[in-house]
C-alpha cells in the first residue's frame, strides 16, 4: 500500500506544471460548484418547504370558505366543479374530498371512490384548526390537510398535496442555477487556462533552452516575457549562460593548446622511440657483425693454437678460453636478438614474437600458449606497429617473469575489420591497479606507463586489468595500416 501510495505521489510530481496548475484550479471549481450546488438545493427546500406549507393550508382554507355556499344551498354540482376547477388550476394537488360530520364522504375527486385507509389517513378535533398528516402511497408522499368548514359544522374539507411536486420545482430551479453556476466555471476554466499559460509559457522557453544547452547548443538564450519573478529567473539563468558560454570558450582554447602540446609531445616520444630503436638495430648489427665476428676469429685463432701446443697446462687454459668465448658468444647473440630481433626485420612481427616466447620459456620455466585468429603466421603489416606491440609484449612478458609469479600465460592476436587485438592473460598473484598505478617518490611505473605511451603513439586502445589472486589480463588494439 506504500508502495502504491509512493507510486501516485511520484507520478504526480512527474506531471508538467501545467496540467499540474490546470489541475488544481479544475478541482477547485468542480468542489465549488458540487458545494454550491448542494447548498443551493438545502436552502431551496427550506424556503420552498415553508412556502409550499402555508400555500397548501392557504388553498385548503379558501376553499373551505368558498364551499359553505354551496353546501348550505345543498348545490352539490356547483361545489363539485369549484373542487374540479381548483385541482385543475393547482397541479399540485391529487385529490379533493369532503367528509360528513360522521366522516362519510360527501364530494370527492378521485378516479375512484376513497378507501377506508385514505379515510382514516386524517381527521380532525372539533376545532377550527386544520391538521396534516403525510403518508406514502403509490404515486409517492402525500401531504393531506384536512380543515373544519365552518368549525366542523358543516363537515371536513380533506386536500391531498403531491409532496414530490416540490422537488419537481427544486429541480428546476437547480436545473437553472446549475447551467449559471455550469456557465460561469466553464468561463472561469477559460480564464484559468490563459493565466496558467501567460505563466507557463515562460516556464516552458526557459526549459527548452535549457534542454538545448544540455544538449550542446550553448548559443541559445531564454525570452524575458516579463519583469516579474520568472523574468528575473530567465535573466539571471541567460548570464549564467553568457558565463558558461565564456568558460567553455577559455577550456576551448585552453584544450585546443593541450592538444597542440599533446600532438608536438607524441611526435618528439615517436621521434625518440624510433631513434631508441634505430640505435639498438645499429648496436645489434655492430655486435653481431664486428665484435661477434672478432671473438669468432680469437675462437679459431685458440683452437690453431690448441693444434699445436703440446703442454697439457697450455691445452687447459685455451679450453678455458675456448669455453668462455663461447658464452660470451652466445650472450652477444641474446643481446642482439634482445635489442633488435633479425626476425622481425626478416620474417614480420608472429614470427618474431614465437621466437622470443621459445626463449622465454626456456629460460623462465613458464608455460606461454599463443594463438592467431584471422592471421597467417608470417603475415606483415605496418612496421611501426610491429615494434612497437613486439616491444609491448616483451614488456610484458618480462614483467610476468619478475612481479606475477605464474605458471602459465595465454597470447592471443585476433584480426578484427583493420585491427589488431593482442590480449596477455597470466594465472600469476595479480595486483591493486590504483596502487600500483600511483607514483612512488615522485616515480611512475615505468612499465606500465611505457606500455602505455606506445600504443597511444599508434592511436591504439590499451587496458590492463588486474586484482591480487587474480591474474593480470592486458588488452591492447591497434590499427593494422
Amino acid at each position: 500500500m506504500k508502495n502504491l501510495f509512493q507510486r501516485f505521489i511520484n507520478f504526480l510530481l512527474s506531471v508538467p506544471l501545467f496540467i499540474k496548475i490546470m489541475g488544481i484550479i479544475s478541482g477547485f471549481i468542480i468542489i465549488f460548484v458540487f458545494i454550491t450546488i448542494i447548498s443551493t438545493k438545502n436552502i431551496l427546500y427550506e424556503i420552498l418547504k415553508v412556502n409550499y406549507d402555508k400555500l397548501a393550508i392557504a388553498i385548503t382554507q379558501n376553499l373551505s370558505n368558498r364551499s359553505i355556499d354551496f353546501i348550505l344551498t345543498g348545490d352539490f354540482v356547483k361545489l363539485k366543479e369549484l373542487f374540479q376547477e381548483t385541482k385543475d388550476f393547482h397541479e399540485e394537488i391529487e385529490y379533493i374530498m369532503l367528509l360528513n360530520k360522521n366522516n362519510q364522504v360527501v364530494i370527492h375527486i378521485l378516479p375512484q371512490d376513497p378507501s377506508d385507509e385514505l379515510l382514516k389517513a386524517n381527521y380532525v378535533f372539533y376545532s377550527n384548526k386544520e391538521h396534516c398528516e403525510i403518508f406514502s402511497s403509490e404515486i409517492g408522499l402525500i401531504k393531506d390537510i384536512a380543515f373544519p368548514v365552518l368549525e366542523g359544522r358543516l363537515g371536513t374539507l380533506r386536500i391531498g398535496f403531491k409532496e414530490n411536486y416540490l422537488h419537481k420545482d427544486i429541480k428546476k430551479i437547480i436545473n437553472r442555477v446549475g447551467v449559471s453556476i455550469l456557465a460561469a466555471s466553464l468561463l472561469s476554466m477559460i480564464v484559468a487556462y490563459v493565466l496558467v499559460t501567460i505563466i507557463n509559457k515562460p516556464i516552458q522557453d526557459l526549459t527548452k533552452v535549457a534542454k538545448a544547452i544540455k544538449d550542446g547548443d550553448i548559443n541559445k538564450r531564454a525570452r524575458v516575457w516579463s519583469s516579474d519573478e520568472v523574468g528575473k529567473l530567465s535573466e539571471a539563468f541567460n548570464i549564467m549562460v553568457d558565463n558558461l558560454y565564456e568558460t567553455n570558450q577559455e577550456l576551448k582554447k585552453m584544450a585546443d593548446t593541450l592538444r597542440e602540446q599533446e600532438n608536438t609531445r607524441l611526435q618528439l616520444v615517436n621521434k625518440l622511440i624510433n631513434a631508441y630503436e634505430e640505435e639498438r638495430k645499429r648496436i645489434s648489427r655492430e655486435l653481431h657483425d664486428k665484435i661477434s665476428q672478432s671473438l669468432t676469429s680469437i675462437k679459431m685463432g685458440l683452437k690453431s693454437l690448441q693444434s699445436l701446443s703440446k703442454d697439457s697446462e697450455d691445452m687447459e687454459k685455451i679450453e678455458k678460453f675456448k669455453i668462455m668465448l663461447n658464452i660470451s658468444l652466445e650472450e652477444i647473440h641474446e643481446l642482439c636478438v634482445d635489442l633488435r630481433p633479425s626476425l622481425l626485420d626478416d620474417f614480420g612481427f608472429f614470427a618474431a614474437v614465437r621466437e622470443y616466447i621459445k626463449n622465454f620459456e626456456k629460460g623462465f620455466n613458464i608455460k606461454v600458449n599463443c594463438k592467431l585468429k584471422g592471421f597467417s603466421e608470417y603475415e606483415r603489416f605496418n612496421p611501426l606497429a610491429e615494434i612497437n606491440v613486439y616491444r609491448v609484449i616483451q614488456e610484458a612478458l618480462s614483467n610476468i617473469e619478475k612481479h606475477a609469479s605464474a605458471t602459465e600465460v595465454n597470447i592471443t592476436f585476433e584480426k578484427v575489420d583493420s585491427y589488431l587485438v593482442a590480449v596477455v592473460k597470466d594465472n600469476g598473484c595479480g595486483f591493486n591497479i590504483d596502487e600500483k598505478l600511483k607514483s612512488v617518490n615522485g616515480r611512475k611505473p615505468l612499465g606500465i606507463f611505457g606500455m602505455q605511451e606506445r600504443i597511444s603513439l599508434l592511436g591504439g586502445i590499451f587496458k590492463i586489468k588486474s586484482a591480487p589472486q587474480n591474474g593480470t589480463e592486458i588488452f591492447i588494439k591497434v590499427s593494422l595500416c
